[in-house]
């Protein structure tokens, strides 16, 4: 199984199906390099921020729009669209980049455009940690 099979597994599991992922598509100590500093770490901390934004939204269709694999690492270009509760639809591109191991998707790096995102939702703008250029 490719990193991008882990991949589209996960998206499958969180905005189709809404369960979680199998064994060995995430690993249990997968590590969210995100802006988010409030969401609980681990495997367990992806699947309650995903439960979070899925309450939030309805009709959610998440579409890779391109992707990239290389050995252990893998780069995803995304389409997020559908509609606040209110019924006020939405768009938000994004880019994942991930790091996979023996036990999955093992790191994850991801940055969204946020201004789509027509809607009020219950996220905490000072809940997301500004990036500092490592350059």
């Amino acid at each position: 199984m490719t990193l991008l099979d882990h991949y589209r597994t996960l998206v499958d599991c969180t905005f189709v199906s809404r369960t979680v992922a199998p064994p060995g598509v995430v690993d249990p100590d997968y590590v969210s390099h995100d802006a988010f500093t409030h969401r609980e770490p681990l495997a367990t901390g992806l699947v309650k921020f995903h439960q979070r934004i899925l309450s939030e939204v309805r009709d959610l269709q998440y579409d890779i729009v391109d992707s990239l694999e290389v050995g252990s690492k893998l780069a995803v270009r995304y389409l997020v669209t559908g509609h606040a509760l209110d019924g006020t639809p939405f768009f938000c591109p994004g880019l994942s980049i991930n790091h996979g191991g023996p036990a999955g998707l093992k790191e994850g790096w991801v940055i969204n455009d946020y201004r789509g995102l027509n809607m009020h939702t219950e996220t905490n703008p000072d809940e997301i940690e500004p990036v500092s250029s490592a350059y």
